[in-house]
């Protein structure tokens, strides 16, 4: 069980890594063509 846990972490930890910035760029895009648009 410890050694799943302790495989997981990285994992999710990576994942965060990659999420982020993409979420990061995604939302000012969007609000760059909100305000854009004004």
């Amino acid at each position: 069980m410890n050694w799943l846990l302790n495989l997981q972490t990285p994992i999710i930890l990576s994942l965060q890594i990659l999420i982020i910035p993409t979420r990061n760029n995604m939302m000012k895009k969007i609000f760059e063509e909100e305000f854009m648009m004004r």
